[in-house]
């Protein structure tokens, strides 16, 4: 940035990558970079407001003198307010109406609300401009104050279109009895607006905004489809909201009753359950199968409800699969139903699943068993067989039993068994795996005479579990570049089960013309800041290495495991950040079609650890944890605990793109 041989266009694009960095050993250079020319300084100022306080306060003295002397002042006014100028705020208002904020690449509206404050906003909302207005009506309200309601509700009657959408979904974002109260008097002047206002509240209040919209509208399909669209967002508050459906049918049928309870079952209310017991017991075969596998859903066992599946299992042979899966689903360990399990354990995969599950010596006995035989062969494979096998490899890794780790390893490298078993052998073997057999997967990941299929099993348990010193071996692949399968491979392991070590080569690595691809695809999968700077550098600089990496991202099949997910989300989220969005899309859509195998979680298991984590104690893990919850597509389990306040709320706010009251 500093070459006197330089033009100022590379100038511009060392000072962007600069303010990409957020690096504020870079402040001193870029206020000497406001003496240059006015392009420059447009780009420093940027560059100033992207670090933000209080490592760029600093450039305020400058930055005022350019708002004073420029023709063109917006850019200093901007990067003054990033630092929390309320002068510079006001001016930069101003502009709205013009449309001119967008095209300052660091602008965000919420730091402009932040400086400003709802005292101030609330003035606002009889500003003579409509654009102004709606600005004002839509940050009061995550700044909502008590004093806002009764302005932010005036608003909600302005004669401006967006004006009264924004000052709605406010009513719904403050979120208190009063605001509430307020969205109900004001939804039903203007049901013109309800199309927008749904997918406003769905994104911003998520259950108690779309309650009140949900009560005012008659149409019972319409209803059905909003409580649709909430269930979807997996919001802990809606409970309320679904019952009402209930008491507003005058004759509620099995259909409805098992919807409703099943959506109750999916956020953990412990209210489907006075639903699903008469299901259960009175219902036909397929209402009550269907029910039994909503009790599942609840993810905690209950009393009364283990004794009665316990009870269908041994005595209804038409519902004993689905009652056993349910008793193992929400994870019942009662005596009973430990006994339930054993009678059935060698008949059905389920009861061999709960038997692990609740630590039962027997289960691996059992599974040992199965996995002695010869694997299924491709193709061949019966649906009783393969679910047999799979309940085997379940308890094999709940069980954590180390000592079937090589014969793990025979039925992954059986190039002629079924695949999808081969593939789950893998996984649990990298769950369990010691360092001499994940060695020895290794050679076989890396003899070119392995089979395509075979290699791709065996990288399922090297994604789980990297010995040392095996991702040496795997670097050595990924810095000379000639075999590209085993270089891609190889590349997929050091980016996921990499270390600070790792990174810093790969970083280096970038620079390297044979090497630079596959270095660049690891650090795609994995990294630290550091190494995340230096993908973001190299792919601003590099249309085609973009490109690339896009192609090997959507060919990769994402292998979702408790081990590195909250470093992969992380990794991904910040990647996103710095404007290379592909990591954390791929990554969400394996987690939200995560169906759980052996080693496996399902997208269900997931919500509920994650929404677990938010009350860690460390907040980067709160914050993963809200990353991953967003990636779940469970944005209501964030937005109720935005609105609660306590631990993760901070984090939540981060996660959903706003800040916190």
């Amino acid at each position: 940035m500093t070459d006197s041989l330089l033009t100022d266009t590379d100038r511009i694009e060392a000072i962007k990558r600069l303010g990409q960095s957020k690096d504020e050993k870079a402040v001193t250079a870029l206020i000497s970079a406001l003496n240059r020319s006015e392009e420059v300084r447009v780009a420093a100022a940027n560059a100033l407001a992207s670090i933000g306080p209080p490592e760029a306060q600093a450039a305020q003295g400058k930055l005022l003198e350019l708002a004073q002397s420029s023709s063109d002042p917006l850019p200093y006014l901007w990067a003054l307010t990033a630092l929390g100028q309320k002068d510079a705020a006001d001016r930069v208002l101003e502009a709205i109406p013009k449309g001119v904020l967008s095209s300052i690449p660091s602008y965000r509206p919420e730091l402009l609300a932040q400086a400003i404050g709802p005292e101030q906003l609330i003035v606002h909302l009889s500003n003579r401009e409509p654009r102004i207005r709606q600005f004002a009506a839509e940050w009061l309200g995550p700044l909502c104050v008590p004093s806002a309601v009764a302005p932010i509700e005036k608003a909600a009657s302005d004669e401006d279109r967006n004006v009264r959408l924004a000052a709605l979904v406010a009513l719904a974002r403050c979120g208190s009895e009063e605001a509430l109260s307020a969205l109900d008097r004001q939804i039903p002047r203007d049901p013109s607006l309800w199309p927008s206002l749904q997918n406003a509240l769905l994104a911003e209040s998520g259950a108690p905004g779309m309650g009140v919209l949900i009560n005012h509208i008659e149409n019972t399909e319409q209803r059905s489809q909003l409580l649709t669209l909430l269930s979807s967002i997996f919001d802990p508050r809606s409970g309320d909201v679904f019952l009402r459906e209930l008491e507003r049918r005058p004759v509620a049928d099995e259909q409805l009753k098992l919807e409703i309870a099943s959506a109750l079952a999916e956020i953990g209310d412990e209210r489907a359950i006075e639903l699903l017991e008469p299901l259960i017991k009175q219902g036909k075969v397929q209402v009550a199968g269907a029910a039994i596998e909503a009790v599942g859903k609840l993810g905690k066992a209950h009393p009364t409800l283990e004794a009665m599946l316990n009870e269908i299992a041994n005595r209804r042979s038409e519902l004993r699969p689905v009652a056993l899966q349910a008793l193992a689903d929400f994870g019942a360990c009662g005596d009973s139903t430990k006994a339930t399990y054993r009678r059935f354990a060698k008949s059905d995969p389920p009861a061999l699943q709960g038997l692990a599950r609740c630590g039962e010596a027997i289960a691996i006995e059992i599974a040992r068993a199965r996995l002695s035989q010869p694997m299924p062969r491709r193709g061949q494979t019966r649906v009783e067989e393969g679910e047999a096998w799979l309940a085997a490899l379940e308890a094999v890794a709940l069980s954590k039993a180390a000592e079937l780790a090589p014969r793990l390893l025979e039925l992954a490298s059986d190039p002629d068994g079924d695949p999808t078993l081969r593939g789950h052998a893998a996984a649990v073997l990298g769950e369990v795996g010691d360092n001499s057999t994940l060695e020895k997967a290794a050679d076989r990941l890396l003899d070119p005479s392995t089979p395509s299929g075979v290699r791709r099993a065996i990288l399922r348990a090297l994604r789980r579990n990297t010995p040392r010193s095996v991702l040496s071996r795997m670097m050595g692949y990924v810095r000379g570049g000639e075999d590209e399968e085993r270089s891609w491979l190889a590349a997929i392991v050091v980016g996921e089960g990499g270390g600070s070590e790792e990174y810093r080569e790969l970083a280096a690595l970038l620079k390297d013309a044979r090497a630079s691809r596959h270095a660049a695809f690891a650090l795609s999968l994995g990294g630290d800041d550091a190494a995340r700077k230096a993908l973001s550098q190299a792919l601003a600089s590099s249309t085609a290495l973009v490109q690339e990496l896009s192609h090997k991202l959507n060919e990769t099949e994402q292998e979702i495991s408790r081990t590195h997910l909250l470093a992969r989300i992380t990794h991904a989220a910040k990647l996103r950040e710095q404007g290379f969005g592909l990591p954390f899309e791929r990554l969400s859509q394996a987690m939200r079609a995560s169906e759980r195998g052996p080693a496996t979680p399902s997208a269900r298991e997931l919500r509920r650890e994650m929404a677990q984590l938010l009350d860690d104690e460390d907040p980067k893990r709160r914050q993963a944890a809200a990353h991953a919850l967003l990636a779940l597509g469970a944005k209501g389990i964030l937005l109720a605990r935005r609105a609660k306040g306590g631990p993760g709320a901070k984090e939540a706010s981060l996660a959903l793109g706003s800040f916190s009251q």
